[in-house]
This record gives structure tokens, sequence and C-alpha cells, in this order.
């Protein structure tokens, strides 16, 4: 139930991130839960290969707080994300063209 509802509210957040600076919506809201469930995965890959390598006593750990301890990890990474998104498309600079008259005569203009 938990994750039902991280996948809503990370989707909904990037779905706006993306309608805010006019982008795919749908695909930054696929992506921004897909960074939530790879940044997760990654912390609790590490974590296993700490726990083979130097044997740091995480043997009677569950999967399960396995899981909930690699949450806060999941969403550090996609705030990362996020912000890596904002600041490229705030560096953008958008030109509205009102009719498709005005796409040749801004070229005329510079020759």
């Amino acid at each position: 139930m938990l994750s039902l509802l991280f996948i809503y509210f990370l989707g909904k957040y990037f779905y706006t991130l993306a309608e805010k600076h006019k982008q795919n919506e749908w695909l930054y809201a696929i992506l921004g839960v897909f960074v939530y469930y790879v940044s997760t995965f990654l912390f609790a890959f590490i974590i296993m290969g700490l726990e083979l390598i130097f044997s740091l006593g995480y043997e009677g750990f569950l999967d399960k707080s396995i899981g909930y301890i690699s949450i806060p990890f999941g969403l550090l990474g996609c705030w990362g994300f996020y912000k890596l998104l904002e600041n490229k498309w705030n560096k953008m600079i958008q030109v509205e063209i009102e009719t498709i008259d005005e796409i040749g005569r801004n070229q005329n203009l510079e020759d």
C-alpha cells in the first residue's frame, strides 16, 4: 500500500513539473517512478554487497527491513532527478510563435 502512494505522488510531482515546462508529462511521470525504484534497488544492492565483503552483521535483517531502510535513499534519488530536470528546464528559453507566418520573418531579418 505504501508503494502505491509513492507511485502516485512521485508521478504527480513529475507530471506537474513536465506540464509546467511543456514537456512530455507521462514520460517524466513514469521516469520519476523508475528513478525511485532504481535508487532503492541500488542502495539495497550496495548494502548486500557490503554485507558480503565486510560481514557487517546484517544477516538477520529481513527483506522488508532493507526495503524500508532504502525508502529514504529512493526519495533522495528522486529529489535529485527532480532538481536536475527543474534546473535544466528553467535554463531553456522557450519562444512562442503565434502564427506559422512568423517563422520565416524571424530568419529573414537576420540576413
